[in-house]
């Protein structure tokens, strides 16, 4: 099963989407990128593993790496608003993306 959570910022995505049950393997992963995870400090999650990454490259490569490993159950990415503005910023600190236009 697949899902995305959309919702205004603080309304509560991130702490409910780590509520997910673990049924099989008892791990969830929550791949995030923008530190939204430093609210989940006020929550026991014993079944939850968490990563920040900085960069679209350590995003995949995050995700890669999870479902590969057939560790977890559920793989979380926060915030996918985010990561498509880090990677838009790569593109164009690449010199590949260009006044809104890839090229």
């Amino acid at each position: 099963m697949n899902g995305i959570i959309f919702g205004p910022s603080g309304s509560g995505k991130t702490v409910n989407s780590t509520l997910v049950r673990a049924p099989k393997r008892g791990k969830n992963l929550l791949i995030c990128s923008d530190n939204s995870s430093i609210v989940l400090r006020n929550f026991e999650r014993p079944n939850l593993d968490i990563v920040n990454v900085g960069t679209t490259k350590d995003f995949v490569e995050t995700y890669r790496a999870a479902v590969k490993s057939k560790k977890y159950d559920t793989v979380i990415c926060d915030n996918l608003s985010d990561i498509t503005d880090m990677w838009v910023l790569e593109l164009q600190d690449s010199g590949k993306f260009k006044d809104g236009r890839q090229i």
